[in-house]
């Protein structure tokens, strides 16, 4: 399953990270929370990321991802609050 080997792939590259994915094999996307993006702005996240998965998953594997969302805890639980707020 896609699902698993992103989870597998992502927590390789992040072991800290907190990872969730969510939809079905070809409407995926993953939630990625560590303090590690803390100091990255979102295009060198999106593409630290995604350069990792291009070794871990072959194209067609990668298309079936819609998004990789990247959060620092902080902007995680922000995330969470408005969620919850709305």
């Amino acid at each position: 399953m896609i699902a698993d080997k992103l989870k597998k792939a992502l927590r390789e590259l992040l072991p800290d990270a907190m990872v969730q994915t969510l939809g079905e094999e070809r409407e995926l996307a993953a939630f990625v929370v560590t303090e590690r993006f803390a100091s990255m702005p979102e295009i060198q996240r999106q593409r630290f990321v995604w350069s990792e998965l291009a070794l871990h998953l072959n194209e067609r594997e990668q298309r079936q991802i819609d998004f990789v969302f990247t959060f620092t805890p902080a902007e995680w639980r922000e995330a969470q609050h408005a969620r919850a707020a709305s």
